[in-house]
């Protein structure tokens, strides 16, 4: 092309007039300013001339050859004079010569046919020229189309599921974020709401499902049905849902909820699952004064998706082990899911769906309200279960371990690209916005907090929202209430941008002064190198409990951090402990010097202070003092001092913020000098706590007892107590003997399993797994696959070198034999297994490729899936040293993947060796002070034994064969 030549000699010109300037970069720098000026943002963006209104789509869809043809006509308002429509498409294959724009309130006139079109796959908007102007009034435009059913998650694709041996598909669609424009062509954006009218061509063997009822279900030839449904409300693309499949259907007395599964669902798990949606519907209805606005709410079960469950309006798709619930066995965990599941859909009811986010750049609008309210609403619907405790748990903890990197994003964000939209479903949108969103209620207060809901939804039913109208809402509330401390002349948006618009989260640093504390703050980074203190603009809410005010429950602040200044709070005398932010309802952790944490600490000795420290405080400031220890912005004795008082407590919600922080430094630290004592000092700290969590009690108690023996007897039998140990052994003994391997609940099978390995050193109950092992691999692998995984990872908990070594051989070993079913990926699950079981396991498992890389190249599913994530586990220079020299050994040997595999998993491990260099010295030498070891050592220690287990694999295969 002429222009590309100009353009070239124009950039010699420029370059060769400035001497010194770098020839490849300059030309690489030219070349990219040229690609910025081909695709501005403003290229990804539909323009509000031209607006739809109703979609009337038609679909035949082949499950033969796993495409479908489609024709719609699209109802549309031109705002502004034009000659261009804009749509976006992906994927399809667009009849472009058949497009048609007719008008809409005049017959006479003739129809308009674009002169030319335009389509970009990176901007994935299409552009349809008129060489005449259209004139602002109502059109429809008709577009033919083909597309294909795909194999993954998104758009239209098929998902299988098997009854009766027979494998099944049913075929459903996933489009949010920006996947509807690879189903049909359409305005792709939250911003704009529409009609739909939805008509489906499809075999008769399968009933078709949409949001909306269905209006006719007509018989057409070749054994075919054609399914059309009412009209929809006005929503965006991303919630149009239909979905085929031979399944059965179960309704509510009323004919509102409905449930639709697979014939293998029996009829009482639906309707247990129908009941809790009903529950939870009518408190939604209670509580946000404000119904439910479609005829219909139906569920469908659907065997493999993107998300847990999706908000289609009027048909929520959710995956299928959550209708599985008997109500007459259903344990703690699954049980709890299928609520959270429920009620985080039901909550789009109102946040998504009838108030729709203007951009997906305020997710938070929408994901932060449900993921506030399926824990709020749970705790409604079982009071029991106390889920607002959990919720610390959940979400504000989960949320703050993944925002405290410097590379992090604010809850606002700021893409325009569709792969960027379709990226940022994770903890932000979720767990940090639920948290912030949690916050903003303690601080307005719960009657305020309600009443803003109600104006919110209200305000915008049926359209669109966006952070102004947010904080326009909740500003009325607080000037209604006038009684809400906020900081002087500083309004509610100010304060939630700061929450929102800010990336990661701070910490306020408290330190005494002659007459009260002093507070300061910074952001929060855990990355203990960083040492350059980064800017934290955030209004932080402050409240405070000392041993004046442990009486006092409120959770409103009591004054202000503002950015940029110090606070004082005066009249908190030495002699009164402090611990700011109560029942850590603000998004932030505390420091405090070591002159108040070791006063706290000693406070949570006394088991009488307990009561007046609330539990999720306690919670706190384990997750708190863990992590600044972790970042190197507090000593680690602070830690250690805090668990300390563990040896008193018994419930569920600090032991599992607990179990979380010494899990993860267990697994750092573990190959350090004073390891043993550690052990020891975290086993002292169990002995009230396991009787309250017995492994053998677990079916028999309530659901937070349920859930506290999952987490917290992991912790406890981890470290050695003996009573659970012995829980363990009889538990893996009654399966043993158990022809059908019954007599551990599921939920507890990797504790029990990995309890009695680690800890025992009697041969025989190892032997027998062992033994069980080859029996599923030769005899009954269909039944017993679960087990058999559970068991692989059980026998890798083990800590002595010869079971380690032994079962190692057995992943790479040759086996032979007729009918046994092992595969590569069992190898891989015993390498995994031993490999992240011990110290020792690691060590033998990064030798294991060392020494046979060319076996286990051959008899593995994938050495990258082997070693991904091992980093985590190589905490000494003896471990990086092994993993270093497997490259250097073998790397001739290695693909390009696995060679970057492997150079990011020393990265990590460098920076894991590193922190450990640094700070096991303190560790060390807190453990030396202060935990004295019994004499024979801790008590744990495992006794040597023979090569039986590898002699016994041998023989049995031998017998076989």
């Amino acid at each position: 092309m002429i222009w590309r030549f100009l353009v070239s000699c124009l950039i010699f010109t420029v370059i060769f007039a400035k001497p010194g300037v770098d020839l490849a970069k300059r030309v690489d720098e030219l070349e990219l300013e040229e690609a910025e000026e081909i695709f501005d943002e403003a290229d990804y963006h539909l323009p509000l001339n031209v607006l739809p209104q109703k979609y009337q789509i038609s679909l035949d869809i082949d499950t033969n050859l796993w495409n479908f043809h489609g024709h719609e006509a699209i109802v549309l308002i031109v705002v502004t004079p034009t000659r261009e429509i804009r749509f976006n498409a992906r994927g399809l294959d667009i009849e472009w010569d058949n497009i048609v724009l007719k008008h809409l309130n005049d017959n006479e006139s003739a129809d308009l046919v674009p002169s030319q079109h335009t389509y970009s796959d990176e901007t994935e908007v299409a552009i349809l020229t008129f060489d005449q102007e259209l004139s602002p009034e109502s059109y429809e435009l008709h577009i033919d189309f083909v597309g294909i059913i795909r194999s993954d998650v998104f758009g239209l694709y098929r998902s299988e599921y098997t009854i009766d041996n027979q494998q099944k598909y049913m075929v459903v669609t996933q489009f949010q974020a920006t996947y509807a424009r690879a189903v049909f062509p359409c305005w792709d954006n939250t911003n704009f709401r529409s009609v739909f009218e939805i008509q489906l061509n499809h075999p008769d063997r399968y009933e078709a499902y949409s949001n909306m009822k269905v209006d006719s279900r007509i018989s057409v030839e070749n054994n075919r049905v054609l399914t059309t449904f009412d009209p929809s409300p006005s929503m965006p693309t991303y919630l149009v849902a239909f979905a085929l499949a031979e399944y059965q259907t179960f309704r509510s007395f009323d004919s509102v909820i409905g449930v639709h599964v697979p014939s293998n669902v029996n009829e009482s798990s639906a309707q247990y699952f129908i009941t809790s949606v009903r529950s939870a519907l009518d408190i939604f209805e209670d509580y946000l004064n404000h119904p439910y606005q479609l005829p219909k709410l139906d569920f469908i079960s659907v065997p493999r998706m993107f998300f847990g469950g999706m908000e289609h309006w009027g048909l929520i798709t959710a995956v299928d082990r959550y209708f599985l619930n008997d109500p007459n066995t259903v344990l703690a965990s699954p049980h709890q899911s299928m609520t959270t599941i429920i009620t985080h859909e039901l909550a789009h009811m109102w946040f998504g769906n009838e108030v729709t986010p203007e951009s997906w750049n305020y997710l938070w609008l929408s994901e932060g309200m449900a993921s506030y309210f399926e824990l709020f609403i749970a705790d409604r619907m079982h009071s029991n279960w106390r889920m607002m405790d959990q919720y610390l748990l959940i979400h504000v903890h989960n949320a703050m371990r993944q925002d405290d990197k410097l590379n992090v994003r604010p809850m606002t964000g700021s893409f325009y690209r569709a792969q960027d939209f379709n990226g940022q479903f994770d903890y932000v949108p979720y767990a940090k916005s639920g948290s912030v969103m949690r916050m903003i209620q303690h601080i307005i207060g719960a009657p305020m907090w309600r009443e803003f809901l109600f104006n919110y939804i209200s305000g915008r039913s049926f359209g669109i929202s966006n952070p102004d109208y947010f904080h326009e809402r909740i500003q009325e509330v607080v000037d209604k209430a006038s009684d809400i401390p906020l900081p002087p002349d500083t309004s509610m948006a100010r304060i939630i941008r700061s929450w929102t618009d800010n990336p990661g989260y701070p910490v306020v640093l408290v330190t005494r002064t002659t007459n009260g504390i002093s507070l300061t703050q910074k952001r929060f980074l855990v990355d203990w190198e960083h040492t350059t203190v980064v800017p934290s603009e955030f209004y932080i809410p402050i409240n405070t409990k000392t041993t004046s005010n442990h009486h006092v429950v409120g959770t409103q602040p009591m004054s202000w951090m503002l950015p940029g200044y110090e606070l004082q709070i005066d009249n908190i005398p030495l002699t009164d402990y402090v611990i700011v932010n109560r029942q850590q309802t603000g998004y932030y952790r505390v420091n405090y010097g070591d002159y108040d944490w070791k006063f706290i600490s000693d406070v949570l000795q006394n088991a009488q202070n307990l009561e007046d420290i609330h539990i999720l405080n306690r919670a706190q400031l384990i997750d708190d003092s863990a992590n600044l220890a972790k970042a190197g912005q507090t000593r680690y004795d602070a830690f250690f001092g805090i668990i300390s008082y563990l040896k008193d407590e018994v419930d569920y919600i600090p032991w599992s913020a607990a179990t979380a922080n010494i899990l993860n430094l267990e697994m750092m630290i573990r190959g350090i000098e004073e390891y043993p004592r550690f052990e020891y000092f975290i086993k002292t700290l169990t002995e009230k706590v396991y009787p309250t969590i017995r492994l053998t009690n677990y079916t028999n108690t309530d659901h937070i007892s349920t859930l506290h023996t999952q987490v917290t007897a992991n912790l406890v039998c981890f470290y050695g107590n003996e009573d659970c140990i012995q829980d363990a052994s009889d538990l893996v003994t009654r399966m043993l003997d158990d022809s059908h391997l019954l007599g551990i609940p599921e939920q507890i099978q990797p504790i029990v399993l990995c309890s009695a390995v680690k800890h025992l050193s009697d041969t025989e109950i190892i032997t027998r797994l062992i033994t069980r092992i080859n029996q599923i691999l030769l005899l009954d692998r269909d039944n017993h696959e679960a087990i058999l995984m559970r068991i692989i990872d059980g026998v890798g908990c083990s800590r002595n070198e010869t079971i380690i070594n032994s079962f190692l051989e057995f992943s790479i070993m040759h086996i032979p034999v007729e009918g046994s079913i092992f595969r590569g990926s069992d190898r891989n699950r015993i390498f995994r297994s031993v490999a992240t079981g011990s110290y020792n396991g690691t060590k033998a498992a990064l030798e294991l490729i060392l020494n046979n890389f060319l076996e286990v190249d051959n008899r593995f599913e994938s050495i990258t899936g082997a070693i991904r994530g091992l980093s985590m586990y190589v905490v000494t220079d003896e471990l990086l040293d092994l993993l270093e020299q497997i490259v250097q050994v073998h790397s001739g040997r290695m693909t390009p993947s696995l060679l970057a595999a492997f150079q990011t998993e020393i990265t990590a491990a460098k920076r894991n060796v590193a922190w450990v260099n640094h700070f096991q010295g303190r560790i060390n030498a807190w453990l030396l002070a202060n935990v004295k070891l019994p004499s024979g050592g801790t008590g744990s220690q495992l006794t040597a034994i023979s090569a039986i287990s590898l002699l016994l694999i041998t023989f049995l295969l031998n017998r076989v064969h």
